[in-house]
C-alpha cells in the first residue's frame, strides 16, 4: 500500500464521515411574512469544497434531510428549488393566464382563446417540462415548452399547429431605496422567439402565424416553420 493511496482512501474514510453530517445555521428573517423561513440545515460537501443549506422543508422531519448533489457548477452561489415547489408556480401561473386549460404537474389541456395583435387562435395544449443544460440544443437549463393550437383564419380553412420552444430564468440581485438586498426572477424567451415582444410584459401568451402559403393547408397539417409560442412570466 503506497502513501498516496494511503491518504487517498483517509480522505475517502473521511469525506463520508462528514457528509451526512449536519448543523443548524442562522436563519436570516424573511422580507415577506407569507413566506417565513424555516431554521435551515447545513450540509458540507466536503469532496465538493461546498456548503450546501436545506431551508423550508417541504416534507418530513430533520431524520429524512439528506445532503444534496453539488449544484453549484462554476457560480460561486447558487440557488436550487424542488421541482414539486417548481410545478406549484407552474400550475398557478397557467390557471392564471388560461382560463380553460386543465392540468397539473407541466401537463394541461382544454380550451383556451388567444387574441393577439398578431392573429386569434384556440389553445388546446400546453406541456412545460423541466430540461438540464445540453438539451434541445441549448446551452443553460430551461423549461422547455410545447403545445398544440388551432390557428383562426379568415376565409381559410383552420389550422392545427404544433408548437416548442425554451424559456429561460435569470435571478437577479440588487438592493432597494433602503439598502436591503433583493433578488427577483426574470423570464427570457429562447432565440427562436421575438424577444423584443416577450420582454414587453409578464405572464403573456404571444402567438405569432407564419409561414402559410398560397395554397390552403389541410385542417391537421403542420405550418412550416411552425407557429412559435413565447411564455413570459416574471
Amino acid at each position: 500500500l503506497s502513501e498516496a493511496k494511503a491518504r487517498e482512501m483517509l480522505q475517502e474514510q473521511i469525506a463520508d464521515y462528514l457528509r451526512p453530517r449536519q448543523y443548524p445555521v442562522y436563519s436570516p428573517k424573511s422580507p415577506d411574512p407569507e413566506e417565513p423561513l424555516s431554521t435551515p440545515i447545513g450540509f458540507l460537501l466536503v469532496s465538493d469544497g461546498v456548503l450546501a443549506i436545506l431551508m423550508n422543508r417541504r416534507t418530513g422531519t430533520a431524520d429524512d434531510d439528506h445532503a444534496p448533489d453539488d449544484f453549484l457548477g462554476s457560480n460561486d452561489m447558487a440557488l436550487a428549488v424542488s421541482r414539486d415547489k417548481v410545478f406549484e408556480f407552474v400550475d398557478e401561473t397557467v390557471e392564471d393566464l388560461f382560463e380553460g386549460l386543465n392540468g397539473s404537474n407541466g401537463d394541461y389541456s382544454g380550451s383556451h382563446e388567444v387574441h393577439t395583435d398578431d392573429g386569434d387562435a384556440t389553445l388546446h395544449e400546453i406541456h412545460i417540462s423541466l430540461a438540464g443544460p445540453g438539451a434541445h440544443g441549448q446551452s443553460e437549463g430551461h423549461f422547455w415548452i410545447t403545445g398544440e393550437a388551432e390557428v383562426h383564419i379568415d376565409c381559410w380553412p383552420d389550422p392545427d399547429v404544433s408548437f416548442s420552444g425554451p424559456v429561460f430564468l435569470d435571478g437577479v440581485t440588487g438592493e432597494d431605496e433602503d439598502g436591503n438586498c433583493t433578488f427577483h426572477i426574470d423570464a427570457r424567451a429562447g432565440e427562436d422567439c421575438d424577444r423584443e415582444q416577450a420582454e414587453e410584459g409578464s405572464r403573456r401568451l404571444l402567438l405569432r402565424r407564419r409561414g402559410i402559403g398560397a395554397a390552403p393547408p389541410s385542417e391537421h397539417e403542420e405550418v412550416d416553420p411552425p407557429v412559435q409560442m413565447r411564455l413570459h412570466h416574471r
